[in-house]
């Protein structure tokens, strides 16, 4: 809630509180979360309105076992021979950071220009689900965009489940990717299932849900 143009503090620290009580805490299923541009926001309001220090986003995990807040809003994954970037939006040149990815024609325009050593590049901020490949210098790169399960995006594709399928010596060979559905009554479903190989050609793909 915002009055006059200011957050209202006490209904943030309602929603840490909410967060706390209700969020599911089974050891097995541990969820990472990257920060996105509300966090950082809220982060810089509690600097100058100090606040109990559980209540500060990073510190979450300290109340919520399987709750992993990543510092920052990037975050880079190597498994086995498979590069994952994550990122709330993508930065687009990484040489001028202020070049972020805006509008998902970016993506279509082909206006990218990436590090190679990044096979698969996830990106949240745009509310829609994109499934985007890339060639650069020679190699493919799998664009992923996460859906956004609030009423900005009811009933479409809130979610993807990715399957990671290992080869004997180690090395990962392709991955699955199922999107998840949600209907009028919130029903969760799976929908179609892309492969990705990561050993040859992929046939092209210029998704958006």
């Amino acid at each position: 809630r915002v009055v006059n143009g200011f957050w209202k503090r006490e209904d943030i620290l309602n929603q840490f509180s909410l967060f706390e009580k209700y969020y599911p805490n089974f050891d097995e299923i541990k969820t990472y979360a990257i920060i996105g541009n509300h966090d950082e926001y809220i982060n810089g309001f509690f600097e100058k309105q100090p606040i109990p220090f559980k209540h500060e986003l990073r510190q979450l995990t300290r109340y919520v076992n399987n709750f992993y807040v990543i510092p920052r809003s990037v975050w880079e994954l190597k498994l086995s021979n498979v590069m994952f970037h994550f990122s709330h939006r993508l930065y687009l040149n990484p040489i001028m950071c202020e070049h972020k990815l805006q509008e998902l024609y970016e993506i279509a325009n082909g206006n990218l220009f990436y590090y190679d050593r990044y096979n698969v590049l996830v990106s949240g901020h745009l509310h829609k689900g994109f499934i985007y490949n890339n060639t650069y210098d020679n190699k493919e790169q799998l664009f992923l965009g996460v859906p956004s399960a609030t009423n900005i995006n009811k009933n479409g594709v809130v979610a993807y489940i990715i399957d990671i399928n290992n080869a004997d010596l180690g090395n990962i060979n392709n991955m699955n990717i199922t999107l998840l559905l949600c209907d009028n009554n919130n029903k969760i479903s799976e929908g179609e299932t892309y492969c990705w190989n990561f050993k040859g050609k992929n046939k092209l793909l210029k998704k958006v849900f």
